[in-house]
């Protein structure tokens, strides 16, 4: 069972990266929503210091403004599991590596 993600936790995320923003949390999983210019920095962030080692899932949402892409994440040690919501300009289409 997935372990739910601690407030001191996401403080921390906040701290590290200040544009991020939070969407309201589910009861066992935290929903963060970066620039894009931070995918990759919070990616390797969240890997290297909180063992956030595999992607259970990857989608896309086609909303008539934006696409959004979402990512599910899981520490496997920990059960804990983070959701990452990008949106995508719908006129560029383009979006960061999530893989260094």
């Amino acid at each position: 069972m997935t372990k739910y993600v601690q407030s001191e936790f996401l403080a921390e995320i906040v701290a590290r990266f200040p544009a991020l923003s939070l969407e309201e949390k589910a009861e066992e999983q935290a929903i963060l929503v970066p620039d894009n210019k931070d995918l990759l920095p919070l990616m390797f962030f969240l890997k290297e210091e909180h063992d956030f080692n595999m992607v259970s899932a990857l989608t896309a949402v086609d909303y008539k403004e934006y696409f959004e892409v979402v990512y599910f994440l899981l520490a496997m040690k920990t059960q804990r599991l983070v959701c990452i919501k990008l949106h995508v300009d719908r006129k560029s289409t383009r979006l960061n590596s999530s893989h260094g």
